[in-house]
């Protein structure tokens, strides 16, 4: 696994969920969950699906996005001359309950490729819920407009929908370098009834989160990341093999404007994350 160096005090705005973007000089190919290091500390704080990397920011940006990546206003100006420009998204972060310690390899100073100990004690670690994972938390990140686009979205939670999030995810994203996927004819019935097959993702999909028919039989969730900026944690409903958040993608039918004879692309991204995007039939 993957770990990023960050450094204080970037390192808990981000674990606290104040800033979502991790500014970079470089732009970088790196999909999925990685680990997060605190710098200098020699200790595995947290993870974060490392979801997108974005153009580089201007001025005129930097000053707009001020609350993605946290830079504040009297210290744009140094971040812009030395080259931090580049916003690598972070999505799903969760704190560790414990650090967890690490040997730092000589001259690392951007990326480390944890041990199996390592991650082996990371999941040792996560048995308890954080403050942005998992339903019993009932929070939700707050609404953010897209980088290319003015609209926001506003999601919402029930006492029985999956907790939702925003993130951002441009619709001309490429994803089929991320992982293995499947192609997906959408019919009529599709559209109108918010769900698509993935009966031929079935082998991509971890086998726990094959839930029942009924909300009461739910398998263990995984993430899901729409493309239009939607983020759902939800399992899969077995008896149909259709996603159990149908709110999630009624939405994203119509965000995206899906009509039959559309093609919709479901992408593994790690064990547990996915994401679905529209290809035009």
């Amino acid at each position: 696994m993957k770990a990023l160096i960050i450094r204080s005090p970037w390192i808990d705005l981000i674990l606290s969920g104040r800033k979502v973007w991790e500014m970079r000089s470089r732009a970088t190919h790196i999909r999925g969950r990685i680990a997060l290091i605190r710098a200098g500390s020699g200790q595995v704080v947290g993870t974060a699906c490392l979801s997108d990397c974005l153009s580089s920011l201007d001025a005129r940006a930097m000053a707009r996005f001020e609350d993605r990546h946290a830079i504040p206003p009297n210290g744009q100006a140094e971040a812009l001359a030395q080259g931090w420009t580049v916003p690598w998204v972070l999505t799903d972060v969760r704190r560790l309950p414990r650090p967890v310690p690490y040997v730092h390899p000589s001259g690392a100073v951007t990326w480390v490729e944890l041990s199996p100990s390592v991650v082996e004690a990371m999941v040792a670690h996560r048995q308890q819920p954080d403050r942005f994972h998992g339903v019993s938390s009932g929070l939700v990140r707050p609404p953010i407009a897209d980088v290319h686009r003015d609209t926001v979205v506003r999601p919402t939670v029930t006492a029985t929908s999956p907790v939702t999030r925003v993130v951002h995810a441009p619709a001309s994203a490429p994803t089929s370098r991320f992982g293995p996927h499947v192609d997906i004819v959408l019919s009529g019935g599709n559209i109108r009834n918010k769900h698509f097959y993935l009966r031929t993702a079935r082998s991509m999909l971890p086998a726990d989160s094959l839930g029942g028919a009924r909300q009461a039989l739910a398998g263990v969730t995984i993430t899901v990341h729409f493309e239009g900026g939607l983020t759902v944690e939800t399992d899969v409903a077995s008896d149909k093999m259709i996603l159990r958040a149908r709110s999630a993608v009624g939405d994203f039918f119509e965000r995206t404007g899906c009509v039959e004879g559309d093609v919709v692309r479901f992408t593994r991204l790690a064990e547990r994350e996915f994401r679905v995007e529209r290809r035009q039939a």
